[in-house]
C-alpha cells in the first residue's frame, strides 16, 4: 500500500493525506486487536 502511494504520483495531496489517515486508523485497530489476543 505504501509502495503504491509513493509510485503513483498522480495522487493529489488531499488523496495522499486521506490514504495516510486510513492507514494509520487501520494500524491502530490492528494493534488494539493484537493486544486483545495477548
Amino acid at each position: 500500500m505504501i509502495y503504491f502511494i509513493f509510485t503513483n504520483k498522480k495522487y493529489s495531496d488531499k488523496k495522499y493525506k486521506q490514504m495516510n489517515h486510513i492507514r494509520k486508523k487501520s494500524e491502530y485497530l490492528v494493534s488494539n486487536i493484537l493486544i486483545l489476543f495477548k
